[in-house]
């Protein structure tokens, strides 16, 4: 029971405010830190998402350009 003491003593109730206030922000930071985490990762699923979409797309224009023979027609670029 010294620890009761402690706790009601001056000192005691300072240390139980300052440890208090340091677990308030340590959890607010925690709490940030993974919303941001969780924000990063959402980004990174539509990047990847959009980028999927934009290949899949280009495929498919590739194989319509195949398909009625303009793929080998001269487009004024020059390549070896």
């Amino acid at each position: 029971m010294i620890w009761l003491r402690f706790i009601f003593s001056p000192i005691g109730r300072m240390a139980a405010a300052v440890a208090a206030a340091f677990s308030f922000l340590f959890m607010a930071y925690v709490k940030g830190r993974r919303e941001g985490v969780e924000k990063l990762r959402q980004e990174q699923r539509d990047e990847e998402t959009r980028r999927l979409r934009a290949a899949i797309e280009a495929d498919a224009r590739g194989r319509e350009r195949i398909a009625r023979g303009e793929l080998l027609q001269n487009d004024g670029y020059r390549r070896d």
